[in-house]
This record gives C-alpha cells, structure tokens and sequence, in this order.
C-alpha cells in the first residue's frame, strides 16, 4: 500500500515515466492486489448478511442490476478459487511433491488471511503512515540453503 501511495503521490509523472499500457499494468497489478484482498471478505459478507435475513441468495429471485452484480461476483470469486486450487495442484504434481495437492483446497482460508492482513496494513497505514513494520530475521536456517560443506563456496 506504501508503496503504491508513493508511486501515486504523483500520477501524472508516473504515467509520462512508464507510459499509458505500463501505467495501466501498475494500476491493474498493485490497485488490483490492494483493492482485491479489500473486497474479497465484502462478498462473504454479504452472503452471510442475505443468509441471517433469509433475503434471496439466488440472482433469479433479485431484481436486475443486482442478479446482474451477483452473479459477476459469485462467478469471479468461483473461478478465482478453481483456477487458483488446480493451477496449485498441478504445479504440486509436476514438481513431484503430491502431498502439497490437498493443500491447494486451503486457498480460499489463505485468501481470507491475507485479506485480514490488508486490513491491519491499512489501519497502520492509516494510524501510523511512517511507521515501517519489518519483520527481523535473524538468520536462522540460512545454513540449510547451502549445499556445499566447503567454506569458500558459501
């Protein structure tokens, strides 16, 4: 989010700098993750909000521009899920690595999580703008990416 908020502070130069398809690939890259894992809970939401109010969940039983709505966001939000399970599970496969294929059934969990997570980065964003929430590493494990025993390799 910072970092779109920087690139942004000035539009119009950063359109001159990359050019009219490049700058339209930065909105649709960086504004499309932001604002995807924003409104990836708003669907949940109101499928739980129609389903407490007993209201229609099928676009059959709502009027036009709604069913309309509905049915675009139930198809991006399936499709999204699907694509993304089987692109998952067959990289697992051809990797060799079949114990990670159940795995991919998770994603839609995983989305959410990191939906949550754009939601705490945002209230920072919001509560403290300079604020740089860096994890620490302290490098443990990295003697694990050697494969080599000899020092003058590593």
């Amino acid at each position: 989010m910072q970092t779109y908020l920087v690139h942004m502070r000035s539009p119009a130069r950063l359109l001159r700098d990359l050019g009219p398809m490049a700058f339209l690939g930065f909105q649709m890259i960086f504004g499309g993750l932001i604002l995807s894992a924003l409104v990836h809970p708003v669907f949940y939401a109101i499928l739980a909000y129609q389903f407490a109010q007993g209201g229609p969940l099928l676009p059959s039983m709502q009027p036009g521009w709604q069913a309309a709505m509905w049915v675009l966001c139930a198809f991006n939000v399936v499709t999204s899920y699907v694509s993304a399970i089987a692109l998952g599970a067959l990289c697992a496969r051809q990797r060799a690595k079949g114990w990670l294929v159940r795995s991919t059934v998770g994603l839609p969990v995983y989305w959410l999580m990191i939906s949550a997570a754009a939601y705490v980065a945002l209230a920072e964003l919001i509560r403290r703008p300079h604020h740089w929430a860096k994890t620490a590493h302290t490098g443990a494990g990295r003697e694990s990416l050697h494969t080599s025993s000899d020092p003058a390799t590593v």
